[in-house]
Order: C-alpha cells, then sequence, then structure tokens
C-alpha cells in the first residue's frame, strides 16, 4: 500500500492512506453561524476563545501555492522528476482551457497526475484567485478552485504518489468562497468537507473541523449557523465514538488532533454564530441554549468520570489542559442570544429565559469567582437586571427576581462583582413599575442599604442619585400617595442644599410630583400642581436644564380635565392660562414649551367638558388660534380629526339650537376639506347627532334624521354604527316631538330587516319603547308596546345581539303601561311578564327578572280601574309577585318595593280587617327584609287608622311622631345597602 505523508499545518505528522476510503457515516448538519473576535483570559496558549483563525493561520485564498509547499512525499526524492516552471498564464481564455484540460478525464484520465501535473494544478488554482479579481467571474472562479481541489483529491484517492494533499489547501478554498459569497460557502464548505471524509484522504479524527467551523463563523447567515451547529454536533459524537472505541489507547489522546475535538472555543463558536444573526432569526435563542446545555452535559459526564477514575485529562500540544467547561463568556453569549432573538409578545419569556441562565452561570462558577473574568460576569447580571426592567409591567415576578439577583451580588462580597449606581437604579426601576403597593417599601430598603454600605466604605461606588429617588417618586404616584412624592422632593432639595450633588431633582423629578397631584381625586389638585409648578420655575432660575416642558403642562391640563368633569366651570379659563403661558415661553425661545395639537386637544377637551354656557364659542376661538398659528408656520399645529372631534363636542354640551347648528356647519367644513387629516368619521357625525339632541330645538328629530340617512350613504369611515344609532333613537325618545315614534320606527325596521349592516341592541328597543310611553294616543300604548315586544323575540338570532339583556325593554314597556288609557293594567303586564319568562326560558332571548322587573308589574297593578273585585285581583297580582320576589335566587326587594307595595293596598283595598291584615302581612315581610324606611312610614301613616299604626309600630306614640331611631335596628337593616335601591333616609319626624 503507498502511503503519503504529509506535514500537518498543526506540525503533527498524518499518516494518510492514498487507497482507502471510510465509509463513515454522514453526519447532521443542523444549526449555528458567527462569531467576533473574544478573548478569554488563561484560555490555553492565550489564543482566541473564537476562533479567528485555529492555532497556525490558515492559509489564505491568495496563498494556495504556499499551502502546497513542504511536502515529502514518501522516501523518495522526486527533485530530478523534470519538473520544469509552469508556463505563464497570459489569458483567461488560456486558463479555462488549462483548467479544463486537468479536469476533463479523457484528456488527462484519474491516475495519470505527474509532479509536473500536480504544480500545474496548484498554481491554476492560484491563477483563479487573481482572475477572479481581474474578471469579476468570482462564482465561476471559485468553482473552478473547488474543481481542482476536488482532482486532487481524487488522485490522492487513487494512490497515485506524485499528487499530494493538506487540508490547508481545503481551508483556502472554502476562505475564498467566504470571501466572495457568504449565501454560498457553507453549501461550499460542507461538500468540500464530506469530499475529503468520503475520499479518505484525511481520516474524520485528523478532520480540520474547528478551521472549518472558524471560517463558517464569519458568513453570518443562518445556513452557516446550521452547518457550524451540525459540525460541532459530529465532533461531539466522533470524540464519544473513538473515546468508546480506543480508551486503553495511550496514542488516540495524541493522535487526535485539537481540530477535529470540540473545546470552549468550538462551543463559544457555535453560540457565537447564532448570537450575530438572532435579530433576524426567532429560534436563535433557543437554539443557542441548546448548545450551552450540550456543553453543560458533556462537561458535567467527563468531570462525573474523572472524579470516579474513569475519565481521562486530554491535553493540547503544549500539554495545557483542555476542558468543555462553559466560561463566563458561553453563558454571556447565550444571554445575548436570547434577548437578541426575542418578539415582541415574547419579552418576558426571553427575559425569564435569560435569567435562567444567569442563575446557571452563578451555580457553575460558585466556587470559582475569583479566579473568572468578573467585568463580563458583572455585564451578564446588568443585562438581565435591563430585561427585566423592560418587561416589569406586565411580568409580576420581574422585581422579584431582580431583588435576588441583586442580594446575591452584595453578598458575595466581591468587589468587581459588587452592584453599582447603574445596577441599583435599574432594579429600582423595576420596582417601581410593580402594581404591588409593597414595591415601596423594597425600594426605601434599597435606598437604606445604600446610604448605609456607602458610609461604612463597602461601597462607594454605589451612590444614590437623583435616578434612584425619581424611581421612588414614580413609585408613590403609581400607588396614588401625592403627599409622599412632593416629601421625596423636599428631601431631595434639603441634601443638593447641604451639598449632595448627586441628588439634585430634575425635571423628570417635578413634572413626576405634578403628575402624583394631578392623578389625585383631591379637589384642590389643579392648585397644588399649579404651586409646584411654580416652585420649578424658581428652581429653574439657578439650574437652567430645569424647566417645565409638554410633560409638565399635559399633567396640569390633566387634573384640570378631571376637575371640569365633576363639575367645575372655572378651570376651561385656567386651562386657556396655561395654554397662553405655554405658548408666551415658547415664543421667548424655550423649546420644550413648543405646543403641539395634543396639547391643544386637551385644552378643547377641558372647555367643552366644564359646563359653561359658551364652551362651544370658548372652543371655536382656540380652534381659530390653532389654525392661524399652523398657517404661519407651526406645521405640528394642523388641526385633525380628533382635535375638530373635540370641538364638537364641546359645541355639542352647549345644549343650544346655537351650538348644534354650529357643529353642523363645521361637521360640513370637515367633509369639504378633502383632507384625510381632517376627515369626517362616525364619531364627528354622532357628535353634532348629539348635538341636535340636546338643543331642544323643535326641527332636532328632522335634522338627526336627515344627518343619520346621510351617513347611510357615505363611505366606511362614517358609516353609522350601534352607537350613533342608539344615540339617535335615544334622542327621539327624549324629544317631545309627536312624529318621534313613527321616526323611531322607521329607523328600527331598517336594523331589524337588514338593509342596514347594524344589528338592534337593548338600548334602541328600549328607546322605541319609551317613545311608544310618550304617545300622545294613550288608548295605543298596549298594542304597539306589546307588538314590538313580539317583534323583538320573534327577530332571528342574526339580526338580535346576543351579549344584551333584554330586560330593560321589558321594564321600559312595563313602565308604559302605568301612562296608557288601559283599565286592566294589571293583566296587560302579566301578559308582557309571560312573554319575558317564556323567550328567556327557550332562549330566544336573554331577559333575566330583575328588581326593576317586579317593581314595575307592582306599580302597573296599582294603576289598575275597575270593581271591587278587579281591584282585588289586581291587588292580588302584585302581592303575588311580591312573595314571588322574596323567593327569588338572585334578586331581592329593594327601598322601591314596599313603597310601591304599601301604594297598591292604598288603592286596591278596604279598610276592613281582612284587608287591614293583609298590610299587616306586607309591613311584617319589610320588617324581615330590614328595609323600613321613613318614606314607607310616610306612605302608611298616610291612609292607615292611628290604632292600627301603633300596633304595628309597637309603641304608644303619635305614628307620624315615630322616627327612625325609635324602630328595632333590624326593621332598617338594608336601608343603607347599596342593593337596596340606592336611596337613602334621614332621622326625621315621619
Amino acid at each position: 500500500m503507498t502511503k503519503l505523508q504529509c506535514r500537518h499545518y498543526s506540525s503533527m505528522p498524518i499518516i494518510i492512506s492514498a487507497s482507502s476510503s471510510r465509509n463513515n457515516n454522514a453526519y447532521y448538519l443542523a444549526t449555528p453561524a458567527v462569531t467576533p473576535q473574544i478573548y478569554n483570559k488563561g484560555h490555553r496558549r492565550g489564543g482566541p476563545q473564537i476562533r479567528h483563525e485555529r492555532h497556525q493561520k490558515p492559509y489564505s485564498s491568495s496563498s494556495i501555492l504556499s499551502a502546497a509547499n513542504n511536502v515529502i512525499i514518501g522516501d523518495d526524492d522526486h527533485s530530478d522528476d523534470g519538473i520544469d516552471d509552469a508556463l505563464p498564464i497570459s489569458s483567461q481564455s488560456q486558463l479555462i482551457t488549462q483548467t479544463q484540460c486537468i479536469l476533463d478525464e479523457s484528456l488527462t484520465p484519474i491516475g495519470s497526475f505527474t509532479a509536473n501535473t500536480m504544480e500545474h494544478a496548484v498554481e491554476l488554482m492560484e491563477e483563479w484567485t487573481h482572475q477572479s479579481e481581474a474578471n469579476r467571474s468570482l462564482i465561476h472562479s471559485a468553482t473552478q478552485i473547488t474543481n481542482l481541489l476536488h482532482r486532487i483529491i481524487l488522485e490522492n484517492k487513487e494512490g497515485n504518489p506524485h499528487a499530494y494533499f493538506r487540508t490547508a489547501m481545503a481551508e483556502s478554498a472554502c476562505l475564498y468562497w467566504r470571501k466572495i459569497s457568504p449565501e454560498q460557502c457553507p453549501r461550499q464548505t460542507l461538500q468540500i468537507i464530506s469530499l475529503m471524509r468520503d475520499s479518505g484522504v484525511v481520516e474524520e479524527r485528523f478532520m480540520p473541523y474547528n478551521n472549518m467551523i472558524s471560517i463558517l463563523t464569519k458568513c453570518r447567515n443562518r445556513q452557516a449557523a446550521l452547518a457550524v451547529q451540525g459540525l460541532l454536533y459530529r465532533m461531539i459524537a466522533l470524540e464519544a465514538e473513538l473515546e468508546k472505541g480506543e480508551k486503553d489507547d495511550e496514542m488516540f489522546y495524541l493522535d487526535m488532533t485539537s481540530n477535529c475535538r470540540p473545546d470552549v472555543i468550538t462551543y463559544n463558536s457555535a453560540i457565537a454564530t447564532w448570537m450575530h444573526i438572532a435579530r433576524s432569526e426567532d429560534d436563535a435563542g433557543d437554539r443557542a441554549v441548546e448548545i450551552l446545555n450540550r456543553m453543560k452535559g458533556g462537561y458535567r459526564i467527563r468531570s462525573i468520570g474523572n472524579n470516579r477514575g474513569g475519565g481521562r485529562d486530554i491535553t493540547d500540544d503544549n500539554g495545557n489542559l483542555t476542558s468543555a467547561k462553559p466560561n463566563i463568556l458561553s453563558f454571556s453569549m447565550a444571554m445575548n442570544t436570547v434577548l437578541r432573538a426575542k418578539k415582541k409578545n415574547k419579552v418576558s419569556q426571553a427575559a425569564l429565559q435569560a435569567e435562567d441562565l444567569l442563575q446557571d452561570l452563578i451555580y457553575f462558577h460558585r466556587d470559582t469567582w475569583e479566579e473568572e473574568d468578573l467585568k463580563e460576569a458583572k455585564r451578564n447580571f446588568d443585562n438581565v437586571f435591563e430585561a427585566l426592567n423592560q418587561c416589569a409591567q406586565d411580568l409580576p415576578e420581574a422585581a422579584e427576581r431582580s431583588v435576588k439577583l441583586l442580594r446575591f451580588m452584595e453578598n458575595a462580597e466581591i468587589e468587581d462583582l459588587l452592584p453599582d449606581t447603574k445596577t441599583y437604579n435599574t432594579v429600582v426601576g423595576t420596582l417601581a413599575k410593580q402594581r404591588a403597593v409593597s414595591s415601596i417599601s423594597k425600594i426605601q430598603d434599597i435606598i437604606t442599604d445604600m446610604i448605609r454600605n456607602r458610609d461604612a466604605g463597602l461601597n462607594p461606588d454605589a451612590k444614590v442619585t437623583t435616578q434612584t429617588y425619581n424611581a421612588l417618586i414614580k413609585a408613590y404616584v403609581k400607588h396614588g400617595q401625592e403627599a409622599s412624592a412632593e416629601s421625596i422632593l423636599l428631601q431631595m432639595q434639603d441634601e443638593h442644599n447641604k451639598g449632595n450633588h448627586d441628588v439634585r431633582p430634575d425635571s423628570v423629578t417635578w413634572n413626576l410630583v405634578i403628575e402624583a397631584h394631578a392623578k389625585s381625586q383631591d379637589e384642590r389638585a389643579a392648585h397644588k400642581t399649579a404651586i409646584i409648578m411654580e416652585k420649578m420655575l424658581e428652581f429653574g432660575k439657578k439650574y437652567p436644564d430645569v424647566k417645565p416642558d409638554k410633560v409638565t403642562i399635559t399633567s396640569m391640563l390633566k387634573s384640570l380635565v378631571r376637575k371640569a368633569v365633576k363639575g367645575n366651570k372655572y378651570v376651561g379659563q385656567q386651562a386657556v392660562n396655561i395654554l397662553d403661558k405655554m405658548i408666551e415661553s415658547y415664543q421667548r425661545g424655550n423649546e420644550l414649551m413648543k405646543p403641539d395639537k395634543i396639547i391643544f386637544s386637551t385644552v378643547i377637551n377641558c372647555v367643552a367638558k366644564c359646563g359653561k354656557s359658551d364652551a362651544g364659542t370658548e372652543a371655536l376661538l382656540l380652534l381659530n388660534r390653532m389654525q392661524k398659528m399652523h398657517e404661519e408656520g407651526h406645521s405640528n399645529l394642523k388641526p385633525d380629526t380628533i382635535t375638530l372631534n373635540t370641538t364638537l363636542s364641546a359645541l355639542a354640551n352647549t345644549q343650544t339650537a346655537e351650538g348644534a347648528d354650529q357643529a353642523g356647519k363645521l361637521l360640513q367644513a370637515m367633509l369639504r376639506s378633502n383632507d384625510d387629516e381632517m376627515a369626517a368619521n362616525v364619531q364627528s357625525y354622532t357628535l353634532v347627532i348629539s348635538a341636535w339632541a340636546k338643543s331642544g330645538a323643535k326641527e332636532s328629530t328632522e335634522k338627526i334624521e336627515e344627518l343619520l340617512l346621510e351617513m347611510e350613504k357615505v363611505d366606511d369611515e362614517a358609516k353609522p354604527n350601534n352607537v350613533t344609532y342608539s344615540t339617535v333613537l335615544n334622542a327621539f325618545a327624549k324629544s317631545n316631538d309627536p312624529s318621534s315614534y313613527e321616526r323611531a320606527t322607521r329607523v328600527l325596521k331598517r336594523m331589524e330587516d337588514g338593509s342596514i349592516n347594524v344589528v338592534p341592541n337593548a338600548f334602541c328597543y328600549a328607546s322605541v319603547m319609551e317613545c311608544i310611553s310618550k304617545s300622545r294616543d294613550r288608548g295605543s300604548i298596549s298594542l304597539k308596546a306589546m307588538d314590538l315586544l313580539q317583534r323583538l323575540c320573534n327577530q332571528s338570532d342574526s339580526r338580535r345581539s346576543s351579549r344584551d339583556s333584554y330586560t330593560v325593554v321589558f321594564n321600559t314597556a312595563m313602565k308604559a303601561i302605568e301612562k296608557s288609557s288601559e283599565k286592566r293594567k294589571d293583566k296587560i303586564v302579566t301578559q308582557f311578564l309571560s312573554l319575558m319568562r317564556e323567550g328567556h326560558k327557550s332562549g330566544a332571548i336573554t331577559a333575566p327578572l330583575n328588581v326593576r322587573t317586579y317593581n314595575a308589574v307592582i306599580r302597573a297593578c296599582v294603576f289598575t280601574i275597575g270593581s271591587g273585585d278587579d281591584k282585588r285581583e289586581a291587588f292580588n297580582a302584585a302581592f303575588d309577585t311580591l312573595k314571588e320576589l322574596r323567593s327569588a335566587n338572585n334578586v331581592s326587594p329593594d327601598l322601591y318595593t314596599y313603597p310601591a307595595m304599601v301604594r297598591a293596598s292604598e288603592e286596591l283595598l278596604g279598610r276592613s280587617d281582612n284587608d287591614l291584615e293583609k298590610v299587616r302581612i306586607i309591613f311584617n315581610m319589610c320588617c324581615e327584609d330590614g328595609l323600613v324606611d321613613a318614606l314607607l312610614l310616610k306612605n302608611m301613616v298616610n291612609f292607615l287608622p292611628k290604632d292600627f299604626m301603633r300596633s304595628l309600630l309597637c309603641t304608644e306614640k303619635e305614628p307620624s311622631q315615630v322616627r327612625l331611631n325609635d324602630i328595632p335596628r333590624d326593621w332598617k337593616s338594608n336601608i343603607y345597602h347599596k342593593t337596596s335601591g340606592g336611596r337613602r333616609s334621614g332621622k326625621k319626624n315621619i
């Protein structure tokens, strides 16, 4: 057998069988890529942890000739074989011709290489690298280099003594591919590796896997990452196979080169490949963690084997112990990959995964902290703190995890690992975002510890700063503790005045305190925000970087809006005054006070809600002012749909015909603008409809119907929705216009028959029912009400809102019967009640009976007209309703139930003993339910005999003089309960 001896570039002699071909299993190439130059302190030879070049720099793509130099062929001297210098190649056509001559097996058969042919093949490979630079046929050149390499390998496989091959030639070809096409490099590299392995010119245990990984790591694409991870996993499997098969062969450990044995550098390179493409690959984090886990698992297995005496230490060429123990850099890159690859909806998951990796790092290096690169470890802690901070609002445990890690750093008592100011501020910032009020005390504890450690000299680099206190103030703001927030501001000013310049309040500090008062429910909140702002201005005279800005103004305006909602009519002018001062400050050169459309819209909103009669006029003046400033060059002050809708709201709130007319004109201006930013939408129309509904004008119902018909004809942006139709029907219900019922019916029918794509909800039906109750034809009320209820029950499921409860519709119908001219109202409401029960029981509609339903039935019975027997029948219906109400599971009588029942007794019963006994039964029920109040007693005194009242109240007092304090406590135990109807009874004489 002919043997070819080559000097391996790592200076280790390799014996290669030129005729044998190993039939190894194909390895699985399925993961990572790309690596930076990162160095590891204390690594063997001081080499890079992630290789740029392994031990000896691989030959570059332009040094293929040098890769072939210094080759000893067997034991014979072939210096006299007549090898002449290769002829110069003068053109690309000659280069192509000569290359084809070598590659064409019909011209140069396999096994026919001479020494001269071999040298010429290498020279052609070199020449292709230069030709590509001149002619820019990069891919073609790389393909020809690969083909020539393939031919050289085939000559070696056939045992040709004149052909020689060394792995550096393959590496140079791969480097060239990386240079010209990083996208194709992974595929070409894997093909070259497969060719080397399958041909048998290099035994797999001597394959230059590590150098190939070094080449692929700089491709920085997914294909390279998958290739690197696949090569790594093959190296792991190969080491396991060889170690298992040759465990007692000492030469195995000497012959197996470091280029095919995975070590820390190999693993870190694979992790780093994913790290550099993590932002574009969602699974990069998971793959990096998978590699790290393989690294940890392999190290644990080897450690257990060594501890039991069954393992063997592996050393490099210089005798240094090698190990695949994950170092801090391994964990660091895995964490960075996880955090870079996070998806928007999985930020919390990435943060927790990074924190778990940090916990693993702590476990792996718990006994060797002082030997590690602690600066890198410290960066890992800070990265995890920052990740937890970013998801603190959505992740309740983020703060707790941050605090635990912080305490670990403090307790480690290692100087380079101690938390610094940035670390502390990140953790307290995380706590400030938590919803739990306990976060406040945790921040206070951390600040106390920082001050104590600083004063004791234990951690002088960790200082309490303005940012630290701002986090505490933010926590106070979040939990509505404005007084505490202001006290911290005063404390910061006091410490600063004593010489601690690290805690000087900044604009954020002042704005947070202003925000705290703005969110307060205190009636003087707006006044307090103004006071704080004045103090801020005074402080800013000494420190120019502290000045009010848009954040300050926005907080103050929000407090005024809240005050306006509560009915304060003067806050609108206060908001305008703040805007005036803001514009004045901006005109003096304060860019931070530059007004924008949000500020103007907020001021207009404040004016709209303050309830002043001239709010609409003031809102229009602000809108015109804004428009004028925009025309003068303030591009950020162009009114938009939101601003215009806010102005429409202000006009609607004037509740005047003039305001409604102005709202209509503004709407038409929006429609004529042909500007998408100012386009009218469904809210714009609905606000104008609301303006007419509130105006009380005679023509309001006509205007409203016209607007609705106009909306039904426009595009999707202004198509009427459920809110619009509900507003329209409610406006008809509140109107005294005789035509309201007909208009409401027309609208409802269009909704029911599907001619418009809006399903009527319960509020729509209730509004139409209210129109019926206002009908001047009282004789038709019951018929119209029954017809509407039956239409509701008969509606198909697709034309009825399944989410609504229609109880309010039936309750409104029963209330309408009170106003009808029907004599036997008890009979009609009983029919309504039966229809309601049947519909709800069958599932046709959702209409559970509530206390208002029962009360409406009782009140309708009160107004029954007829003979004595008719009235007694009506009373019995009311009494049965009361008993049913008391026995119901989820509903009970309220403060309006028994007064209605007493009224039924007064109107429907006589004064006989039997009738009075029924009254006694009702009163006893009321006492049992704890609902005896002043109104009930007053109603009873008005029609019951005094002696009977005394017997009911168990007193000798004049019934009209009995106070609530005079009756037993349990009789009135529920009159203040919020579910009893909300009516409070005063302590007064009856």
